[in-house]
């Protein structure tokens, strides 16, 4: 008799993003497996586009933004998104 099981397989945040809220405009990304990230405003509009390298801290500025809330979309090296993040951009 063989026994059955099942995986659920659950996706675990492998990015860790920081300082949220940035107040500076200067934020921290450490990704297992990302290779890009896309900085867009609550309508799905891109205002940042950058490369970034898994294993290691990327600076993403975002000095150029309005205060308020922005999504992050992380991709791997093919363009597929594995993660989206967000955070918030005070002063």
């Amino acid at each position: 008799m063989s026994e059955l099981s099942s995986v659920d397989e659950h996706i675990v945040s492998q990015s860790t993003l920081y300082p949220n809220p940035t107040s500076n405009g200067e934020l921290y990304i450490e990704s297992v497996n990302g290779h890009k990230v896309m900085v867009m405003d609550v309508l799905g509009r891109i205002l940042h586009r950058q490369d970034i390298y898994p294993k290691h801290k990327s600076l993403i500025d975002v000095k150029h933004l309005e205060q308020g809330s922005y999504i992050l979309n992380i991709q791997d090296k093919e363009g597929k998104q594995i993660e989206t993040k967000s955070f918030i951009k005070t002063r």
